[in-house]
C-alpha cells in the first residue's frame, strides 16, 4: 500500500475514535481476564498416548449401552456466547480434553443467545456471565477466561471423579423414524445404593458440530444445545430398576448431526455460586446445586456423516485490517468491529471426514466466487462501482459442502473503508 494510502488510514481512524463523546459500554456484562470419537481436530496440540489406553474406557459409545459397573461420568455444562472471546480457551481446553478420552466426562455447550437453553440457565444456575463453566451441577464451578481458569477444568475434573456420589448408573439409546420425523429415545437408570434415590432426570438434545451458530473465532460450538427434552422427577428404590423414554417431534434436517445427553441430578442441594470470585458487588448469585450423580450420550445416528467444520481465519474479528492484513484491535467507538481498510482476503478453514466438495463466498448474500480446491480463499478489491471513504457495513458469508451435499457455514460483518 502506498505511504499515502497508509497516512489517510491512520487519520480516518483517530476521526473516528475521536468522534467518540464516551465510551460505549457493553450490554453483555464480561467475565474476569479476559470421547474417543472421531470428530474434526481444529486444534493442532497433541494430547499425550498415555491417556488414551483403553478402547471402550471412555464411554465414547455412539449408542452403546455401557454396563452396570461403569465409573462415574462427569458432565459439564459451559454458559457460552457467540460473541464471547474469554470463552474460547475454556471450549478449547474442554474438546481437547473429550477428544483426548483421559476422563470420562461428556460436556455440552449452552449458547446463551438460545432463548430455551439461557432461560434454564438463569433459572438452574442463577447465571452471572460468561464464561461459566458447572462441573456435575454445579459441584465446582469455573467463571472467566483466564488462563487460571481454563487450568481449574482439569483439576475440577479429577475432583468430582473423586468425590462422595450416589451409585446410579443410567444408559441411554435413541432412534430417528425418518416417515414421521420423530425422536424416539429410551433408557434404563439403576440404583445400586441402599436407599431411596431422588433426583431429577434432564435430558438434552445438542448438535455435534453447530449449523447456525459461530463461537467468536467465527467457528461452530462443539455440542451445541439444541433442547431440553426432559426435566422430571425420579424416585428409584435401593436395587432397582428404572425405564425411561421420549418421545419428541424433530425437523431438524440432518439427524446424523445430533447427540442426546442424559444426565441424573441428586435431589439434595448444596449451596454455590455463579460468580465466585464476588465480582458482582451488587449481585446476589447463589444458587441451590444440585448435583450431576452420572451421564450418558448417544449419537442419533451412530457412525453419520457429519456436516463439515468450517470456520473464517481472515479477516479476524474485532481488528483493524489495512489492505488485508490485521492491524490492532479497535477500542472505544469501534470495540467489537471488524474493520476493513482497503482490500478485504478471505481465507476459510474447513474440515470434513468425507472430504470438501466445494466452498462458496458470499457478500451481503449474493454469491460472488465458488472454489473447489484448498487452499479455499478470496480477495475482494472492490465493492460496488467506485470506492468510498464514508464506513458501510457488509456481511461475508462462506459455505463448504462436501462430497455428500451436507454443508454448514460461517459468517462475519465487517466495516469497510476505501473499498
Amino acid at each position: 500500500m502506498r505511504p499515502i494510502l497508509k497516512n489517510l488510514a491512520v487519520i480516518i481512524v483517530i476521526i473516528l475514535i475521536a468522534s467518540s463523546s464516551s465510551v460505549v459500554l457493553l450490554s453483555e456484562p464480561r467475565s474476569a481476564d479476559k470421547p474417543i470419537i472421531d470428530r474434526y481436530d481444529e486444534y493442532p496440540e497433541d494430547i499425550d498416548d498415555e491417556y488414551n489406553e483403553t478402547e471402550n474406557g471412555n464411554g465414547h459409545s455412539n449408542g452403546e449401552k455401557f454396563p452396570w459397573d461403569s465409573t462415574h461420568f462427569v458432565f459439564i455444562e459451559e454458559a457460552t456466547g457467540k460473541d464471547c472471546v474469554p470463552c474460547l480457551p475454556i471450549a478449547k481446553k474442554l474438546y481437547e480434553l473429550y477428544k483426548s478420552g483421559k476422563y470420562p466426562f461428556y460436556y455440552i455447550s449452552l449458547i446463551m443467545e438460545h432463548e430455551e437453553t439461557a432461560e434454564y440457565v438463569n433459572r438452574q444456575y442463577n447465571y452471572y456471565a460468561y464464561p461459566s463453566v458447572y462441573i456435575d451441577g454445579g459441584y465446582k464451578t469455573i467463571f472467566g477466561g483466564s488462563e487460571e481458569s481454563v487450568a481449574n477444568i482439569e483439576k475440577y475434573i479429577k475432583n468430582s471423579l473423586n468425590r462422595d456420589f450416589s451409585s446410579v448408573y443410567i444408559n441411554v439409546s435413541a432412534e430417528w423414524d425418518e416417515n414421521k420425523s420423530e425422536i424416539s429415545i429410551k433408557g434404563k437408570i439403576k440404583n445400586d445404593g441402599n436407599s431411596v434415590y431422588k433426583g431429577k432426570l434432564r435430558i438434552f438434545l445438542a448438535e455435534i458440530i453447530t449449523i447456525d451458530w459461530v463461537d467468536a473465532s467465527k467457528k461452530p460450538f462443539h455440542f451445541g444445545a439444541n433442547s431440553i427434552i426432559a426435566d422430571d422427577d425420579i424416585e428409584i428404590p435401593s436395587k432397582d430398576l428404572k425405564n425411561f423414554s421420549k418421545t419428541i417431534e424433530s425437523t431438524y434436517p440432518d439427524p446424523e448431526n445430533l447427540i442426546i445427553f442424559a444426565a441424573i441430578y441428586n435431589s439434595k442441594s448444596v449451596k454455590r455460586d455463579s460468580d465466585p470470585n464476588n465480582m458482582d458487588k451488587t449481585g446476589d448469585h447463589e444458587f441451590d446445586a444440585h448435583f450431576a450423580d452420572n451421564v450418558a450420550a448417544t449419537e442419533l445416528v451412530e457412525g453419520g456423516n457429519l456436516p463439515p467444520f468450517v470456520g473464517i481465519s481472515l479477516p479476524e474479528s474485532g481488528l483493524l485490517h489495512i489492505s488485508g492484513k490485521p492491524i490492532f484491535k479497535f477500542i472505544l467507538l469501534l470495540a467489537k468491529k471488524t474493520v476493513m481498510f482497503g482490500k478485504i482476503d478471505i481465507k476459510v478453514n474447513v474440515t470434513d471426514e468425507e472430504g470438501i466438495d466445494r466452498v462458496e463466498f458470499f457478500l451481503d448474500n449474493e454469491s460472488i466466487f465458488i472454489d473447489e480446491e484448498e487452499p479455499y480463499e478470496y480477495t475482494i478489491d472492490k465493492i460496488g462501482s467506485f470506492r468510498t471513504l464514508l464506513p458501510r457495513k457488509h456481511n461475508i458469508k462462506v459455505v463448504a459442502w462436501d462430497k455428500e451435499e451436507k454443508y454448514n457455514s460461517a459468517n462475519i460483518d465487517v466495516l469497510t473503508i476505501f473499498i
